[in-house]
């Protein structure tokens, strides 16, 4: 989750669309291994997307279970109009199987939204109405306080993925891991730790764990150059 303030846009030099990447999959599908293609989200993908994060991802992302973010229609319908915001910067990515290479029909297999944080942005989480997306914006901003990634990197912007990055000028990389599985990937791209954090110990102003029954220990806020 990154919370984009809009002063940034895409170069113009940078090719829109463009694919980054082409690999097979590593398994067949029906005797048929599926190519992938990891490119730019399109306008025409939007819709499909937008049903992908909301049945996929808000169903095993382990901070957005907790606190039921797919049971609450308001933050819901807040996390839905923010992946829509971040299309419009024209720096979501997309793995989208190769048509012709699997015989299952779906086209989207993965995406990731991103954003680019401003050193100027400030993010103003009471306009947020949904108690669920509440807290996923007021803990994002909670991390990134205790992190001071501007000052610690002296950058003026960072987003959230390395190659994607290097083409359009930003220096940085950051993002909120709440899996460890994702958090050794992390660590496996050269990204360090600024910010660990134990679910348990993180609280509300009335003592209640805000990420209730969490099947892993902590989050960490990591980052790393691109």
């Amino acid at each position: 989750l990154n919370m984009s303030g809009g002063k940034w846009t895409r170069p113009n030099e940078v090719p829109y669309p463009n694919v980054w990447k082409r690999y097979e999959g590593k398994r067949e599908i029906e005797g048929v291994k599926p190519v992938f293609l990891i490119q730019d989200v399109t306008e025409d993908l939007e819709d499909e997307i937008v049903e992908h994060m909301t049945t996929v991802f808000l169903q095993d992302e382990p901070m957005c279970k907790a606190v039921g973010m797919a049971e609450d229609p308001v933050s819901l319908k807040e996390f839905q109009d923010m992946w829509r915001d971040y299309m419009k910067y024209k720096i979501a990515l997309v793995a989208v199987v190769e048509p012709g290479t699997s015989p299952y029909p779906a086209r989207v297999a993965g995406c990731n939204l991103l954003g680019v944080t401003n050193k100027s942005d400030k993010v103003d989480t009471s306009k947020y109405k949904g108690e669920a997306f509440q807290k996923m914006v007021q803990t994002l901003e909670y991390m990134n306080e205790k992190a001071k990634v501007f000052e610690k990197y002296d950058v003026d912007h960072y987003i959230a993925r390395f190659e994607l990055g290097r083409a359009v000028g930003l220096p940085l990389t950051v993002t909120l891991f709440s899996p460890p599985s994702t958090q050794w990937m992390g660590g496996q791209c050269g990204m360090e730790t600024l910010v660990e954090l134990d679910y348990e110990d993180y609280k509300d102003e009335e003592g209640r764990v805000v990420f209730p029954g969490m099947p892993h220990k902590s989050m960490k806020l990591m980052a790393g150059w691109i």
